[in-house]
């Protein structure tokens, strides 16, 4: 899979699971602990003010307790709001639960979940034994949604919070790697799995495969399966999930001046018996060779010297393409005797060939060794390349000042014998 297509796919995930945030707040609180990104700049401090007032009130419910659950998990709440959750714990808990609406509400597994995360997240070991006393007791009244018409995420969640009730323990180990339930639940340290070989293999492409198809049930499924993505990403090292993208070569490149510190330029040998060596970058080539050093291990389908289809009598080649990123890198030695306005023409020309009409190429990232150390001029000079369509990140890198060229050492080495001269 392109990192293009998952990258479009996960977009269409997140956004389904973002328009929970126009739900009840007992999915909109869900939103704030499964994918806190997707739910910034909201007013959760005032919603968890409401929710507390109401189970103040005679009409207070357990969606009511379950959201304001999910909050305290989500670290969206204040002292006395946690202090209201308690209390509604207790109320809910010392409820006499019959086969009746109630009993169903209460089966319902964001309800569950949403009290579960919460009492776990305040850390009280009692309260939790109080939990996990009531459901035990409880699951012979009611059993979790179950039939056709219920989503599969439902009854994996239900089950999952079953399971994690019965046991002596916060985190579950749990055997189903394909569980999207599951998956969820180890992003926020619920569960515990052990991804490895083909078993991994297998969880990433049923994985991607969710992600590509795109058919959610509903808002909540999406959060699952993005939260799940992540857990995966993070974990596994299958690498269609950990393919990087352009900000990853902003990355690299914006550490690429600092890493040349410790390029190899001796004035004597670092060895007995060895030889003084220096790694010399006297033209576009030599910078090529480092740049395909450094980008290599990050892009399995990095291609260098790339010929791209002709443009009339022109026949382009790029320096170094990463096609799953519809990407250029552009190559550039910026010599002592070249003008900062020759080199904006020279890419603004590069440009222009390979965003050609049909090409496959999207961005192109220039990167310049600068051979003459103008430091004062690379503002002036990025300012105009990212003046132009379709350039990103452009990056220069001087040559570090320990690296002398030999015709510099030979004319500085005869000022000095003529200043020395010229003291005796």
């Amino acid at each position: 899979m392109s990192q293009f297509l998952l990258n479009a796919a996960l977009s269409g995930a997140r956004d389904r699971a973002a328009s929970l945030l126009d739900a009840e707040p007992l999915q909109r609180t869900f939103l704030a602990w499964m994918q806190p990104g997707l739910a910034v700049n909201r007013d959760w401090a005032g919603l968890a003010s409401l929710l507390s007032d109401q189970l103040k009130a005679a009409g207070r419910s357990t969606q009511a307790v379950a959201a304001l659950g999910f909050l305290v998990a989500a670290g969206q709440t204040d002292v006395a709001a946690e202090q209201a959750f308690g209390g509604g714990v207790e109320w809910v808990v010392g409820r006499r639960v019959v086969e009746s609406a109630t009993s169903q509400t209460l089966a319902h597994p964001l309800v569950l979940l949403g009290i579960t995360v919460g009492t776990l997240a305040k850390g009280d070991a009692s309260a939790w034994q109080m939990l996990k006393d009531w459901y035990a007791g409880l699951t012979d009244q009611f059993s979790a949604p179950r039939g056709e018409t219920t989503p599969n995420w439902q009854s994996q969640l239900a089950d999952f919070v079953q399971q994690w009730l019965a046991l002596d323990m916060a985190t579950m180990l749990c055997a189903d790697q394909s569980n999207l339930t599951v998956l969820a639940m180890a992003r926020h340290g619920l569960a515990k799995l052990e991804l490895a070989g083909s078993d991994a293999d297998a969880t990433a492409a049923s994985m991607l495969d969710t992600l590509l198809r795109q058919d959610f049930g509903d808002a909540e499924e999406a959060a699952l399966c993005v939260t799940a993505y992540e857990y995966l990403a993070a974990t596994c090292e299958h690498p269609r999930l950990r393919a990087p993208d352009l900000h990853d070569v902003a990355l690299a490149l914006a550490r690429l001046q600092a890493a040349m510190r410790r390029w190899t330029w001796e004035d004597a040998p670092k060895v007995p018996g060895g030889s003084a060596r220096r790694w010399h970058i006297d033209h576009e080539y030599h910078f090529q060779n480092l740049l395909t050093a450094v980008f290599t291990p990050l892009f399995a389908d990095l291609k260098d010297e790339e010929w791209l289809s002709s443009l009339g009598p022109k026949k382009p080649r790029a320096d170094l393409v990463v096609p799953s990123l519809k990407l250029v890198i552009e190559v550039k030695f910026w010599r002592a005797n070249v003008s900062a306005s020759a080199m904006v023409s020279q890419i603004a020309e590069d440009v222009g060939l390979y965003r050609k009409k049909g090409s496959p190429y999207l961005h192109i990232v220039p990167v310049i060794w600068d051979d003459a150390g103008r430091a004062e001029q690379h503002a002036y000079l990025v300012s105009g390349l990212d003046d132009l369509q379709g350039v990103v990140h452009p990056t220069i890198v001087s040559r570090p000042a320990s690296m002398v060229h030999q015709t510099t050492q030979v004319a500085s080495g005869k000022v000095r014998k003529s200043a020395a001269r010229a003291t005796k």
